[in-house]
This record gives C-alpha cells, structure tokens and sequence, in this order.
C-alpha cells in the first residue's frame, strides 16, 4: 500500500490463517527508512532498515496492536534518509544468541544483543 509517510511502516498481519489475515495495526518508527528482510525469532522482529540499520522489535503485544523498538545497531550512520544504503539483511537464528547483520557498504557484523525486555527503553547494541 502507498503512503506519503516517509518513516519506517511495518504492518501488523497474523496470517496463520491464509483465507482470513487479521491485520492487528501498524508500526511507524521514529526513522525514516526502508524495511526490508524481516525475520521473527521468539517474540521479537528483526527488520533491516537500510540507513536506520538493524531494529529490533518486540512482539509480545502485536494482537493489541502495540510493537515496542528495544534495540538498534545503525551500520550506516552517515545515512538518515530513504534509500537503499546500509543493512541488506540479518540472521537471529544462531543458538549462541548472536545476530549477523550485513551492510551493503562496510561488510559484515556480529553482535549480541542484550537488554531486558521488561524495561521499555530502546538500547544501543554496541
């Protein structure tokens, strides 16, 4: 769907099942970016968001349309606007906790994000 809206937009769909979506709202961030290659891992998103970088999303309250950002990691932080530069995309499967996230410019990262869910504050993974 089109959209003047120049920040980051990710719909809210619970399509387990496929005849009857139910979209549950939407997400804007503070960013204005891309999403792009998003992965659900547990009850958090990880969204490539080109210049915005890496977010990380928790999901415990999508079904009351309600998605916190509680990390980020910008790989790009000389670009803040809508274009493909940044973060292609990102890998949270790892048993060890580790998420790869890779940049179309600088190559490719290794973190391990840490923060406790049951504070409500964005952290930086450094």
């Amino acid at each position: 769907m089109y959209t003047s809206v120049k920040n980051t937009r990710s719909l809210l769909w619970d399509v387990r099942d496929l005849e009857q979506p139910v979209n549950h709202g939407q997400f804007l961030s503070s960013q204005k970016s891309v999403d792009h290659n998003l992965y659900i891992h547990g009850s958090l998103a990880y969204e490539s968001n080109y210049c915005a970088g890496l977010r990380i999303l928790d999901l415990a309250n999508i079904v009351h349309g309600s998605v916190d950002e509680v990390a980020y990691f910008d790989v790009a932080p000389y670009c803040n606007s809508v274009t493909f530069s940044g973060t292609w995309s990102n890998y949270p499967y790892f048993q060890s906790g580790n998420v790869i996230v890779s940049s179309i410019e600088r190559g490719l990262y290794v973190l391990r994000p840490t923060f406790d869910l049951k504070r409500n504050s964005t952290r930086s993974i450094r």
